[in-house]
């Protein structure tokens, strides 16, 4: 299988089949990874994929969480 793609979306896709052994090529054309744009929000049900995936103490190290939420019309 072959991902083309280095986003969030593009990782998670390479790293579900993976797990369980089958063999997963990810392609992107940027030279290395790196953080652009203003940032991700990650919805309950994706963080409890992730901590599932031992990524719990990475992303404390780097994410913060919201003091409030303000919606606006």
């Amino acid at each position: 299988m072959t991902v083309a793609g280095g986003g969030i979306g593009d990782l998670t896709a390479t790293h579900v089949p993976a797990h369980p052994g089958h063999r997963v090529m990810l392609r992107e054309s940027a030279r290395e990874l790196g953080d652009i744009g203003a940032g991700t929000q990650v919805s309950p049900n994706a963080m409890r994929l992730l901590l599932l995936w031992g990524l719990g103490p990475a992303l404390r190290a780097i994410g913060v969480e919201p003091t409030a939420i303000i919606f606006r019309r």
